[in-house]
């Protein structure tokens, strides 16, 4: 059996909503089928993979293509005391590692230090960010003023 990937625009949805579905494959052709996922964890000490079709939806076949995504780049920065210093600074990535693909980063500071700790991120496809980068943003140092305080208090 090949590889199947597949992903929707959202992570969630109301009755009535549509999806997009971007799928990989390395198969000529695939079939899917809308599931309610009851249980998606497959290690034998947890409760099973479990999951029900959802009634009324019919399973549709598909031609399959290759779709690749670059997941898990990352930067090592072993000691920059000047990027510490910036500890607004956001990283912006317009398509430099991947077409079609914009990353947006702030750094998380851990009290104390120097340099960022760890950093957060989100990525969007091209068409979407210039729209969609200042909420994604404001998301962003929400997230990292949470995450700051709560490694104040560790």
């Amino acid at each position: 059996m090949g590889e199947l990937i597949g992903y929707c625009d959202r992570i969630s949805a109301s009755a009535g909503d549509t999806l997009d579905v971007m799928v990989h494959t390395d198969q000529a052709e695939y079939e899917a089928s809308v599931v309610r996922l009851i249980h998606g964890d497959r290690n034998p000490a947890g409760p099973g993979f479990r999951e029900e079709e959802v009634a009324g939806i019919p399973a549709v076949r598909r031609p399959g293509r290759e779709q690749v995504t670059h997941t898990g780049s990352y930067a090592l920065i072993a000691d920059c005391p000047a990027l510490g210093r910036l500890g607004s600074l956001t990283a912006v990535d317009r398509e430099g590692f991947a077409e079609g693909v914009c990353c947006l980063s702030v750094p998380i500071m851990s009290s104390g230090t120097a340099v960022p700790s760890i950093a957060i991120s989100v990525t969007t496809p091209s068409h979407r960010f210039d729209q969609a980068w200042p909420a994604h943003l404001r998301s962003l140092q929400e997230m990292r003023s949470e995450l700051e305080s709560a490694l104040a208090h560790t």
